[in-house]
């Protein structure tokens, strides 16, 4: 988004609004017709997934994110290591788990005998 923003200013293009570019516009430009922003995160947790399954352990998988040039995090040059991957698959697993947890109904709510009559 950075970079998309930083190209039309330089450009000398000017937003809809007729304004300089900024990340966030360009974002909701991109949501507004309809394109699918994937998260850090998610690249991420689908990068580490891909290499799980190939069985690569985390030294190879470091390697390889480096090679790919996948960013760790935004504003981030540091390159990959064994250490700060385990540690993003955990915080990655961490999260899941507390999206699910709010996502799934609790026993009392799912439980038909608790379901309040209309």
């Amino acid at each position: 988004m950075e970079w998309i923003a930083q190209h039309f200013n330089e450009q000398g293009f000017t937003s809809p609004k007729g304004k300089s570019w900024t990340p966030r516009i360009v974002y909701d430009l991109i949501v507004t017709v309809g394109e699918k922003v994937e998260t850090l995160g998610n690249i991420h947790r689908k990068a580490i997934t891909e290499a799980r399954a190939q069985g690569l352990s985390y030294r190879e998988m470091a390697i390889e994110f480096n090679e790919k040039k996948i960013p760790r995090r935004k504003d981030c040059d540091r390159p990959w290591t064994e250490r700060n991957l385990a540690h993003t698959w955990s915080k990655l697993n961490r999260r899941k788990g507390k999206q699910q947890q709010k996502e799934s109904p609790s026993a009392k709510e799912s439980d038909p005998v608790f379901k309040k009559s209309a």
